[in-house]
């Protein structure tokens, strides 16, 4: 296994205990910030959990895309997976936090 493939497995399985604790509504593991404006914490955190989940799928297929084909394939699946959690994580933001400018 080379060392790629080594941090994105542990990576990928940090990650997806991360998802699974914010999923179950633990929104103190986001910081502060992002989160002082929200009133929905359950729905943020499960919006949160599934953006995470989704990024540790990511990684986890590119463990085996690394391992079974080439490293441009593992991080051409890395890349998806953070174009994929960005997208996730802006929709959660907007959607859950109720800031408005004056």
């Amino acid at each position: 296994m080379t060392l790629f493939s080594i941090i994105l497995l542990l990576t990928g399985i940090a990650l997806t205990v991360i998802g699974i604790l914010l999923y179950k509504g633990r929104t103190s593991l986001v910081h502060s910030y992002h989160r002082a404006y929200v009133r929905d914490h359950a729905g943020y955190g499960k919006a949160m959990g599934v953006a995470s989940l989704a990024l540790a799928a990511f990684l986890l297929a590119g463990v085996v895309a690394s391992l079974l084909w080439s490293y441009a394939e593992g991080m051409a699946a890395v890349a998806a997976g953070f174009l994929v959690y960005a997208v996730l994580v802006i929709r959660a933001q907007r959607r859950y936090n109720s800031y408005k400018a004056t």
